[in-house]
């Protein structure tokens, strides 16, 4: 790292450390309506009360006419709420000292048995084993042009969003998007209108259901009354010189128990200027080759569709029924063009093409039951199709003839997916999660030479057991996993368990200690399984490798999180062991005469890492800042031979805000990875951002990449002993990129009480050999 950036690094440390001093004591104000759950009829007299820190009561009031309550309280003396009725389960609701104003519930319902709901949090931000619960802030809603910028703003641990492609991930993994409990998209949650979030639950610490999945973290966005009527929005983002479109529009209408959805998106991309510079050593037994690829202007570009129609029947408050029809279009396109220089031979210039087309529908049924008893029944069913086609073509213009490579695939996939899940509270302190997962898929691909039928069954049989022993809170799951692969003449099996452990411990105000274990295998996919060999180039053969063996992986992370209305501090730290990690490895077939590249088995991937993520909060009430630091050190052993790599990583974010307007600038600084004999640099990033808001209308722009000489970098670094190569790519479309956006809300009819359910659950298996 250059000295320039770590004087950059260090002043950004330096800023997130001042402290602001200490907070003001101030007066409170909690509201909100109490129903029964059974039939949503307003509960009259119930008894609310405030309790400090020793249990006693300093405030109390009943409910009135239509359930509703509103306390006032010192914040140095509430600490905890506490609602009950005869007859009904009591709500236990702790108050945290940096909560502050007024607190806005919502409805909340009572059980009509005698097992507690699951407590309720309120506050700024407060922490558990399974969630936090996070009531975002005017400050923060006003900084926010939609939803995953909203998330940006509120700056979560674990955290990372992509504004640009409109992409997130928690610790690495997949987000488990979900509205009020039941999972959806991505793009669902775009088209929530940040102004109705009541609040938002947040965990990077996933229970055993989610561990087959890939599922880094949850994010439960919880909403406020709906719409006697409905709501229309539309939402548009370009680049002014270059092929960068992001689009929604949708429309929802509410009436009695039923709801309507129709939502359309997009994202278009049509780069010019992408250039690929290429240098690998091809090395035989008794021969070595070096070809040089000297990168010329290469376009590539995508267009993604969703088109959604939703349909909720929610006839009480118990039970629910929704269906989702989702339809995704996909065309990609990417070419890439260089002059060649090899060892021992002429120049010669290269184009090689990828196009892919494909249309994937899904039918999405989701039941759910709130039993007497307390316990809670869900149940998914999934059918989903994918149909496509993939063509790569590469033409190396040789001084006297024309060398082609060409290789085609139809694609078809057709899957059943389903999920049954029972919850159940034994007691205000234990709850127990036990369900099932299966999936049912066939593949069928048809390349130019051989058709390949691959069935795939994965089943999964867990259970999660959450409570509280004395300041404790953990939880604890485990489960079997099924997966059965085969064709036309090989049959695959693969059983394993699956485990993770969380102890969540809170010593004192503000400040929160956390342990997180998981133990998974990682199996290998259908491609990965294939016996199809694909020509790649003159010298290179690409396959999968039935003999593969599952990688299993330890993963343990300690964390200590400090937090209060002005100050965040998250350190973490964390090891990832795994062993038999599944790998891409070349050898030289000296037989057929040509290097092949095939999956195979490592011997380990080890991955040491601390970080910390800070930031200071509504500073002086228009400046926020933000950042992260985080050091890795990679130890690999492909089999072969070993390799280590340490690295470091930072990223900062200052943004200002004032009335309707917000300033923002946000910067990555990317580090080097290492996976096997791979090390991969990530992508650079810098952004800013002018964002104006005046009633239902948002206007923003951004300069993607301002003064970056060379736009978006990718580099990577093949260490293999028979096909070592370096690469560098850079994108020179996004460089200094002006983007200019706008979007409009209108909600129109009366307001009543009926929660959005509805279910996304979409099969992600590859099978194609590229």
């Amino acid at each position: 790292m250059s000295s320039k950036n770590y004087l950059r690094l260090w002043g950004v440390i330096a800023l997130l450390l001042i402290t602001s001093g200490a907070l003001r004591a101030q007066a409170i104000t909690i509201q909100g309506q109490v129903l029964a759950s059974s039939d949503s009829t307003a509960l009259v007299g119930a008894s609310v009360g405030l309790f400090d820190d020793k249990g006693q009561l300093t405030t109390g009031v009943s409910t009135e006419s239509e359930g509703q309550f509103v306390l006032q309280a010192d914040l140095q003396v509430a600490r905890e709420l506490r609602i009950s009725s005869v007859g009904y389960t009591s709500i236990t609701i702790q108050i945290a000292g940096d909560a502050q104003g007024v607190i806005a519930l919502g409805t909340l319902y009572m059980s009509e048995d005698s097992q507690l709901l699951d407590q309720v949090v309120v506050q700024g931000a407060r922490s558990r084993v399974d969630k936090m619960l996070l009531f975002p802030k005017q400050a923060e809603l006003a900084r926010s042009q939609d939803f995953l910028s909203l998330l940006q703003t509120m700056h979560l641990r674990g955290l990372t969003i992509d504004l640009m492609n409109k992409q997130a991930t928690i610790r690495g993994g997949a987000v488990q998007w979900q509205i009020d409990g039941v999972p959806r998209t991505i793009e669902d949650v775009q088209s929530i209108d940040p102004e109705r979030i009541l609040r938002i639950e947040y965990s990077d610490m996933v229970s055993a259901r989610y561990t087959d999945r890939g599922i880094g973290g949850i994010v439960n966005v919880i909403l406020k009354e709906r719409l006697h009527g409905g709501s229309v929005w539309a939402q548009v983002e370009s680049a002014l010189t270059t092929g960068f479109v992001n689009g929604a529009l949708g429309a929802r209408y509410d009436r009695g128990h039923h709801s309507f959805t129709l939502d359309y998106n997009n994202g278009f991309r049509n780069y010019r200027k992408r250039f690929a510079y290429l240098e690998t050593k091809y090395i035989a037994p008794h021969e070595e080759l070096t070809r040089t690829e000297m990168p010329e202007a290469s376009p590539f570009g995508y267009m993604v569709q969703n088109l959604n129609l939703s349909y909720l029947y929610k006839p009480s408050e118990r039970q629910q029924f929704s269906a989702t029809l989702r339809n995704e279009f996909v065309n990609y396109h990417n070419t890439s063009r260089s002059e060649i220089a090899q060892s021992g031979s002429d120049p010669f210039h290269r184009e090689s093409s990828v196009k892919e087309r494909s249309y994937t529908p899904a039918l999405d049924l989701y039941y759910a039951n709130m039993l007497s008893n307390g316990g809670k029944l869900e149940v998914n069913l999934v059918g989903s199709y994918s149909g496509g086609h993939r063509n790569f073509l590469l033409q190396d213009q040789m001084p006297t003839q024309l060398r082609e490579v060409q290789n085609s695939v139809d694609v078809s996939r057709t899957a059943l997916i389903g999920e049954v899940v029972y919850n159940h509270p034994f007691s205000s302190y234990f709850t127990l999660a036990t369900g099932l997962q299966h999936t049912t898929a066939y593949s069928l691909n048809k390349y130019v030479e051989v058709t390949d039928n691959l069935l795939e069954n994965n089943s999964y049989l867990f259970a999660n057991a959450q409570g509280q022993l004395g300041k404790v809170q953990y939880s604890i799951g485990t489960g079997a996993k099924l997966f059965v692969v085969q064709d036309a003449t090989d049959r695959k099996s693969f059983v394993r368990n699956q485990s993770t452990l969380s102890l969540f411990y809170s010593p004192v105000n503000h400040l929160t200690l956390v342990l997180k274990s998981t133990y998974l295998p990682t199996l290998p996919s259908l491609s990965m399984l294939s016996r199809v060999r694909q020509r790649v180039d003159d010298l290179m053969v690409t396959s999968g490798n039935p003999d593969l063996k599952a990688a299993q992986s330890l993963y343990n992370r300690f964390g200590i999180y400090y937090q209060t209305q002005l100050f965040t501090s998250n350190l973490d730290f964390s090891i990832d062991n795994t062993w038999s990690p599944i790998l891409w490895d070349a050898t030289y077939d000296a037989t057929n005469g040509y290097f092949l590249m095939r999956a195979t088995n490592g011997r380990y991937n080890r991955q040491y890492s601390i970080s910390w993520q800070g930031g200071l909060n509504n500073l002086w009430t228009f400046l926020t800042l933000q950042g992260t630091v985080r050091y890795d050190m990679f130890r690999t052993h492909t089999g072969v031979a070993a390799y280590k790599l340490n690295s470091l990583y930072w990223d900062a974010s200052v943004m200002m805000s004032y009335k309707g307007c917000t300033l923002g600038y946000s910067y990555v600084h990317p580090q080097w990875t290492l996976s096997g004999h791979t090390k991969s640099l990530g992508e650079n990033s810098s952004r800013l951002m002018l964002l104006y808001k005046y009633r239902d209308w948002s206007f923003y722009a951004s300069c993607i990449f301002p003064f970056t000489p060379r736009g978006s970098e990718y580099r990577s670094e093949s260490l293999s002993p028979v096909i070592p190569s370096t690469s560098h790519v850079y994108i020179l479309d996004n460089r200094n990129m002006v983007t200019v956006g706008v979007s409009w809300r209108l909600n129109f009819g009366k307001q009543l009480q009926l929660i959005d359910r509805t279910l996304q659950n979409r099969d992600s298996n590859e099978s194609v050999v590229k």
